[in-house]
């Protein structure tokens, strides 16, 4: 088990200067509608200089169930393997996909079998696109998803739609319980934490890789 962070913040030198020294990666964003989130060359170069390496998140918001279908897999897909590629991730790494809300929320007038077959569609689409591009080139990025316990669960073990997972640290949303074990999640989110002004997730691995990078 190794620890690390991860943050929707930007990182400036002097704030990866306030990072303890036994956190040893650091989770961060691509996102096609939120630049302010978004992972840069120079910030990549900035944490692994810095002694951390990277594990890729992608994230718009992607805490509601309507959020979720074949349409926005496909644009989010395509948009996370191109960036993943123009930041320097480098080969056989994966991009996490978030999942950020329990499943047991519904959308307004659908179950939770309606939520399920949404997130299913939406990461089928992911899988397809990433197969496109893993054969045009020497990259070969892989799929992770991060969320509940009931969806890691599903997307990871039961469907194959990813090879890790990310088990997000609210205890109260679906099968946190069951879920919460090394042998099944990639990683885990802790707590909160701030450090030089900036919030971090607290993070621990599980068991094996977890598909950290360096530049």
């Amino acid at each position: 088990m190794t620890k690390g962070l991860d943050t929707v913040r930007q990182l400036s030198q002097s704030m990866l200067n306030a990072v303890p020294a036994d956190r040893e990666f650091i989770g961060r964003y691509y996102s096609r509608e939120k630049p302010e989130k978004r992972l840069t060359v120079a910030e990549a170069e900035r944490i692994c200089d810095s002694g951390h390496s990277i594990f890729s998140i992608y994230q718009d918001a992607n805490n509601y169930a309507s959020a979720f279908h074949t349409e926005n897999g496909l644009y989010d897909a395509d948009y996370a393997w191109k960036y993943a590629q123009s930041v320097g991730q480098p080969t056989n790494t994966p991009i996490y996909f978030a999942v950020d809300f329990d499943v047991d929320d519904p959308a307004p007038g659908e179950t939770k079998k309606d939520t399920l077959k949404r997130i299913y569609d939406y990461f089928k689409a992911i899988q397809g696109q990433f197969a496109i591009w893993n054969n045009k080139g020497a990259l070969n990025y892989k799929i992770g998803v991060y969320g509940c316990g009931e969806i890691c669960q599903y997307i990871k073990q039961d469907c194959g739609l990813a090879t890790y997972s990310f088990l997000a640290r609210s205890k109260g949303w679906s099968g946190y319980d069951d879920y919460n074990y090394p042998s099944k999640y990639n990683l885990k989110q802790i707590a909160l934490v701030s450090y030089g002004g900036v919030d971090f997730d607290t993070v621990e691995s599980g068991n094996g890789s977890f598909g950290s990078w360096r530049v």
